[in-house]
């Protein structure tokens, strides 16, 4: 095989790689806002069937899935951050705070789970309808 071709065969498979990769990147981003599009609605916001937020200072069982909660802008780079909550199914999501380490750390994400604990408003950078500090853990 002369120089030529195969110089020319390397810039093929070059190009055809990065198009692939490009595609791939493309798809990504792509579905990635898609997801952000569906999540944009405020968890707090009354849909049919939904329930309507705990009164704070009350003490409050949830039952949905582990979760790492959604910045309220569902917009920016995903990062390692995980903030851990709760999504019950009708999509309102909870964050979760907790004075035992036990309670929830050794809980993976997709864990269905009951959640038990008092309920209080927060202002914060999550798509949450509140903060539950949580007294006890029921994995389902």
């Amino acid at each position: 095989m002369n120089k030529k071709l195969r110089t020319a065969i390397l810039k093929a498979i070059l190009i055809i790689i990065v198009l692939i990769v490009g595609a791939i990147s493309v798809a990504y981003i792509i579905g990635w806002q898609n997801s952000s599009d569906a999540n944009q609605s405020s968890p707090i916001q009354q849909s049919e069937g939904a329930t309507a937020t705990p009164e704070a200072g009350k003490e409050i069982t949830v039952t949905g899935t582990i979760i790492c909660l959604q910045p309220k802008d569902g917009e920016g780079p995903h990062t390692l951050e995980c903030a851990l909550g709760v999504k019950q199914d009708d999509g309102v999501s909870y964050a979760l705070q907790h004075q035992d380490p036990s309670l929830i750390g050794s809980i993976p994400t997709g864990q269905a789970v009951k959640i038990t604990g008092k309920f209080t408003t927060q202002d914060s950078k999550y798509a949450i309808a509140g903060l539950i500090n949580v007294t006890s853990v029921e994995r389902l």
